[in-house]
């Protein structure tokens, strides 16, 4: 069973002065007002639960700097920078978002709270680090848009993605979308809108409490996962000299403008609608989506950011330009 988020907090701090600020023991049963035995059983738990890895992390300052530059400049309610390899691989940074991404998105989800989520890799690795929670109730998980086109692994569905967060869960309960996010035509769109399980999907997006979704680049269209998910489709022509990136199949510019693209019809949620939700959660990371997680800040869709600190520092270089 997963501690509580006000355990873990305890076992954050404890480490935070042992191992950063080089307290010793008694020191820290000072602080803390815990007795000295205690912080050793709680140094021990931390290191079994990840808080505390075996490393040096040369950019922890400066992921936690690098947050705060990007709250005040986008004006967020949370950059949560994650510190990581810069030389490390495209996955192995997705396996750490999604560590570090853990916590953060337990203290968002509250029992009564309905979740939308998107498609993609970046936000099927979160969910996939994602622990088991027995503590919030009355939880409903929701897609945000329908499914592919062409044959993207199936993990990074939005539905799959859907049930896999709300398996764990206690009593979540998900609801799929079972109909292509981009539609040939508005005639074919208006006959799947009438089908009622997509009607009931659509019917509770304005219910929403948190959406989290991945940010497409135009640079992402070279990604195997981007061509299958667009597969057979004109959208990569709405991807091209003014587009620097896209949410929910939705381009917009470098500078944050949405582009509006009539002959495409997309079953997906608006980001009109989207902007209307309290908490609004971009899951990317790569320099490749640099440009296009930009755009999404400046277009202020994004309430709160979760991205690592080599991608964060690509951002905050091209906006500077």
């Amino acid at each position: 069973m997963r501690p509580s988020a006000d355990k873990i907090n305890s076992l954050i701090k404890a480490s935070e002065l042992y191992y950063l600020h080089h307290l010793n023991q008694n020191q820290i049963s000072d602080v803390m007002h815990v007795h000295r035995t205690e912080i050793s059983r709680m140094l021990k738990e931390a290191k079994k639960l990840g808080i505390v890895k075996i490393s040096v992390d040369t950019t922890f300052g400066s992921a936690k700097n690098m947050s705060k530059f990007f709250e005040r400049a986008f004006d967020l309610k949370t950059a949560l920078v994650v510190p990581d390899d810069q030389a490390g691989s495209y996955k192995e940074g997705l396996d750490t978002l999604g560590l570090y991404a853990d916590s953060f998105l337990h203290s968002l989800i509250k029992s009564n709270t309905t979740i939308g989520l998107s498609w993609g890799q970046s936000l099927a690795a979160v969910v996939d680090k994602f622990q088991q929670d027995v503590f919030p109730k009355n939880i409903t998980v929701i897609p945000l848009i329908g499914g592919p086109r062409g044959s993207l692994p199936a993990p990074y569905h939005a539905n799959s993605i859907v049930h896999r967060l709300a398996s764990k869960i206690t009593d979540a309960i998900p609801y799929s979308l079972d109909t292509p996010a981009l539609i040939k035509s508005k005639e074919l769109k208006d006959e799947l809108l009438d089908n009622p399980n997509v009607e009931k999907v659509i019917s509770m997006w304005p219910d929403l409490d948190v959406a989290i979704f991945g940010i497409g680049s135009r640079e992402s269209s070279g990604n195997k996962s981007w061509q299958q998910f667009y597969k057979e489709t004109s959208f990569a022509s709405g991807l091209g000299k003014m587009a620097a990136g896209d949410i929910l199949s939705q381009p917009f510019t470098a500078e944050g403008k949405i582009l509006k693209l009539p002959e495409i019809n997309i079953i997906g949620m608006s980001l009109d609608q989207l902007r209307k939700i309290d908490r609004r959660i971009g899951i990317a990371a790569g320099k490749q989506k640099a440009g296009g997680i930009l755009g999404a800040l400046r277009s202020g869709l994004v309430t709160d950011l979760i991205t690592t600190y080599s991608t964060a520092l690509e951002i905050k270089s091209i906006s500077q330009m």
